[in-house]
């Protein structure tokens, strides 16, 4: 029988996937099937009507009762309430959200000490590097503009192809070889190599374009999505607390809202503010996907407003009804 392996489609949704079919290898047998299913937030809304397929696993990413392993660590991971109210945890169904990332989270919880010691040493770089990049734990913003480092140069051709096909194929790489060698693959360095022109540009247009105020930074890449960069705004003001991007992917609208890594960290819980816009994820990093680019904009005018301290968090929901189309041009 196949097992379904439904993962999330980043970095760490890769390690986790990869991790997961190393430890169903150990356990149940080294010839065992797996067929792997990219998934993201787009499906939060659709998701607690789908049907998994009868043997299937999910790592990092929603909780699903038709799953047979799950593991995650998002704090927003239950679509319904009756769902997160009927979860048992047990060993195949695991939530923590003090894990910075899944994989670590997986090889905690195998049982057999051989088993887990086995998978700690083998991916020891991926352990490691997931838990950096997942919490956005990097040194300084001159560390992900360079991508010194193999994983982040792994983590960095996910901007230039995310399609099943690759991901499926870093799936496979990360499970059999080391970061360095994946990292040094044709296939990785050629998309690689057209990152480091994309993120010349995408420097150039966020310092442009952002709209910066009261140390939050708003940008509408919705003219030219290929250049949404996440960590731009503070390679270009480190003193900046938050940023809110719009931009276009998969025809979708999207909204990413993150804290500046290298500041204190602030109060609000972005996760809990995306949540109300129908996203979720982290205190320090959200996300919401809306169906326009006006929704985009709106949503994204209101989630800065609080940012900025211009609207109490506890009256989001009476105001958002309220945004005019002056208020989404941000306009001080």
């Amino acid at each position: 029988m196949t097992t379904h392996v439904y993962f999330h489609r980043d970095f760490d949704g890769i390690c986790s996937a990869a991790v997961f079919s190393s430890y169903m290898r150990a356990t149940i047998s080294p010839d065992v099937l797996l067929e792997y299913t990219a998934v993201d937030y787009d499906l939060r809304n659709s998701w607690s009507s789908a049907k998994l397929e009868k043997s299937s696993a999910i790592v990092d990413f929603l909780y699903h009762p038709d799953a047979e392993w799950w593991f995650d660590h998002h704090e927003t991971t239950f679509v319904r309430k009756d769902w997160e109210l009927l979860y048992m945890p047990d060993a195949q169904h695991v939530w923590r959200t003090s894990y910075k990332s899944c994989p670590r989270l997986i090889v905690d919880t195998v049982a057999d000490p051989i088993i887990k010691r086995e998978l700690r040493d083998r991916f020891s770089e991926s352990l490691y590097w997931c838990d950096v990049i997942d919490s956005a734990g990097y040194e300084s913003p001159e560390q992900v503009i360079g991508c010194a480092e193999p994983a982040l140069q792994i983590n960095a051709t996910l901007v230039q192809d995310s399609s099943a096909e690759y991901l499926t194929f870093l799936i496979g790489c990360v499970e059999r070889l080391s970061l360095t060698s994946t990292a040094s693959l044709e296939e990785v360095q050629a998309r690689y190599l057209r990152t480091k022109t994309w993120q010349e540009r995408a420097i150039d247009y966020v310092k442009k374009t952002a709209i910066m105020s009261k140390g939050a930074a708003f940008i509408d890449y919705t003219e030219q999505p290929e250049l949404f960069h996440r960590y731009a705004v503070y390679y270009l003001w480190p003193d900046a607390a938050f940023q809110v991007a719009v931009y276009k992917r998969g025809g979708l609208y999207r909204l990413t809202v993150g804290s500046n890594p290298w500041r204190q960290p602030d109060e609000c819980n972005l996760g809990a503010i995306c949540e109300q816009f129908g996203g979720g994820g982290h205190q320090k990093v959200a996300g919401v996907i809306a169906k326009s680019r006006r929704d985009a904009l709106r949503i994204g005018g209101e989630i800065v407003r609080i940012l900025r301290k211009e609207l109490p968090f506890h009256q989001q929901l009476s105001f958002r009804n309220a945004v005019s189309e002056q208020d989404v041009a941000l306009s001080e």
